[in-house]
């Protein structure tokens, strides 16, 4: 057995990975918003990540996206020299900039970018009510 060196920020560094990845927020999923006339469009970033490994629900102006990234090689932990791709479960909640109708909601797995196109709701007419006297 050889001599292992001491790396005292070592500990803290394991610390924090566990908590956040404890937390399923241990992905760096970088994701852009952007509107046009009829819609609002997500692309995300989520390499190694399959399609059927993602899911996308919406909650009034919430885009709530979940998945899961799988460890598919089996290599032990102390084999690692330096380990920065997390593997594991995520979920982000991105705030939409207005409502949308959630029925036609299309998303699409290309090259590891996720685009999800949310259709804006139409605008209703308003409606003028009437004050009555009683």
């Amino acid at each position: 057995m050889g001599i292992i060196r001491w790396k005292p920020w070592h500990e803290i560094d394991r610390f924090f990975d566990n908590l956040t990845s404890s937390n399923g927020i241990s992905f760096d999923l970088a994701a852009d918003i952007y509107t046009d006339e009829r819609s609002v469009v997500v692309k995300m970033h989520v390499p190694g990540i399959e399609a059927d490994k993602i899911h996308i629900r919406v909650e009034n102006t919430h885009l709530h996206i979940l998945g899961e990234r799988e460890d598919k090689e089996e290599v032990k932990d102390e084999h690692y020299y330096h380990r920065e791709i997390r593997h594991g479960s995520f979920e982000r909640v991105l705030q939409l900039p207005c409502t949308i109708s959630e029925k036609d909601v299309r998303a699409d797995l290309k090259d590891g970018i996720l685009t999800i196109t949310l259709p804006k709701e139409e605008k209703k007419e308003s409606h003028r009510v009437t004050v009555t006297k009683k």
